[in-house]
C-alpha cells in the first residue's frame, strides 16, 4: 500500500514539534555497489543517497540495519524496504529523494509507523 508525503508529515505532527526524539544506534549501512560502514550515521545516510541517485540501475540500492536486525533499504526508482526484525517485508513508493531522507531520520528514531 503506498502511502504519500502527507501521511509522513501526519505522523511527524502526531509525535509533536516540542518532543526531541530518541536516537537509536544504527549498525551497518551496506550497498549494492560495494561500500559499507558501521556505526553510520545519519549524514552517512545522506552521503549513500547521493551515490545512490548516481549508480547505475543494477547498483542503485543500499540499507541500514538496526541492533535488532532491522533493516530500511531503498532502490534507485525510489522504492522502500522496510523488514522488522522478524523478517517481515513492507513496501512503499517514495515520491522523492527527500520524502525518502525523512523515512531514514525516523528510521533511526526507531520508528517503523511510517510504513503501514
Amino acid at each position: 500500500m503506498m502511502k504519500s508525503i502527507q501521511h509522513l508529515w501526519e505522523i511527524v505532527r502526531k509525535q509533536g514539534a516540542h518532543q526531541r526524539p530518541t536516537r537509536v544506534p544504527m549498525e551497518y549501512i551496506q550497498s549494492l555497489w560495494g561500500d559499507s560502514l558501521d556505526k553510520p550515521t545519519y549524514q552517512d545516510v545522506l552521503d549513500f543517497i547521493e551515490k545512490t541517485k548516481l549508480s547505475d540501475e543494477e547498483h542503485g540500492a543500499f540499507w541500514v540495519a538496526l541492533e535488532d536486525e532491522s533493516n530500511l533499504e531503498v532502490h534507485q526508482d525510489l522504492e522502500v524496504i522496510l523488514t522488522n526484525a522478524e523478517g517481515e517485508e513492507k513496501r512503499i513508493q517514495a515520491t522523492s529523494w527527500d520524502e525518502v531522507k525523512e523515512y531514514f531520520r525516523l528510521f533511526s528514531e526507531g520508528r517503523s509507523d511510517f510504513i503501514q
